[in-house]
């Protein structure tokens, strides 16, 4: 989820050509033999940068002229593929690049040569800047020693619980001044403020629930709304739960069945006649 709100920031400028900079991405699933190779990643990098700059495509067809199919497919691929990757990056019209890997760890071939090609292609004179998540894997943190340890960040809760407390301070204090009930008033603001960071205990996840709450309409006197609210998240989501509609309770129950259960992401469109029974004729009129 983190690696997406990175990407949806990149490609606001990307995209939108306020940049000359490329961004191309990929996510590594190890249950998924279409996507958990060193080979996949490669293609999928390949495939975004050609599709953004056109004319990186000589590159493919220069490799593919000499090696037709096995360029993809052949057991040597990697080494192809790997070459054809590293010569695209030196490519002029490729000013800055973002390369984006999510959950490189469940990369369960080649393993090894892909992080070898992350930090050969680090260095390169170009613009070209790899982003890349894991959970702790002996052979990644092996392999990635020699990046400075100014271009690691680590995640765990150990290490970042400053950080994310101050994260979370910082989301307080932006929202407060636009919640409707606590607009142009300083000392309610302050007041509130100091509940949520008290019983937030530094869970990002409880603020950002609570303070939805906040913003609803309906909510004028949101001091007896946190009076009300527990302090644990799991205790919030069991407050939650509590104060759906009877009618809605069981169209909630089988929604996350459906969910928990799905192979893949579920779109409310196609998954609406697994929640919703057909209403009679009469209901309708």
């Amino acid at each position: 989820m983190l690696l997406c709100g990175v990407i949806d920031e990149l490609r606001r400028t990307t995209v939108t050509g306020t940049s000359e900079a490329r961004l191309a991405f990929f996510f590594c699933q190890a249950n998924d033999i279409r996507i958990n190779t060193a080979t996949a990643i490669l293609r999928g990098l390949i495939y975004l940068l050609v599709e953004q700059v056109p004319s990186l495509l000589s590159y493919v067809r220069k490799k593919y002229d000499r090696a037709g199919k096995a360029l993809f497919t052949d057991a040597n691929c990697w080494y192809f593929l790997s070459e054809l990757s590293e010569a695209m990056l030196l490519d002029p019209s490729l000013k800055t690049t973002y390369l984006i890997v999510d959950a490189v760890d469940e990369c369960t071939t080649a393993l090894s040569d892909l992080l070898d090609f992350f930090v050969r292609t680090s260095s390169l004179p170009l613009g070209v800047k790899w982003l890349i998540s894991s959970r702790g894997d002996i052979l990644v943190e092996r392999k990635l020693q020699g990046i400075q340890d100014q271009a690691k960040l680590s995640l765990e809760l150990k290490e970042t619980a400053s950080q994310v407390a101050n994260a979370v301070e910082s989301y307080i204090d932006d929202k407060l001044p636009t919640i409707h009930s606590l607009r142009n008033n300083t000392h309610a603001q302050r007041l509130v403020g100091d509940i949520l960071r008290k019983k937030a205990n530094g869970t990002f996840l409880w603020v950002s629930l609570v303070i939805q709450e906040l913003e609803c309409p309906e909510v004028w006197d949101p001091l007896s709304v946190l009076d009300e609210v527990p302090s644990g998240l799991h205790e919030l989501y069991d407050r939650m739960i509590k104060k759906l509609p009877a009618k809605s309770k069981e169209v909630c129950r089988q929604i996350l069945a459906c969910t928990a259960l799905a192979y893949r992401p579920l779109f409310l469109a196609k998954s609406a006649p697994f929640f919703f029974r057909p209403y009679k004729a009469q209901s309708m009129l």
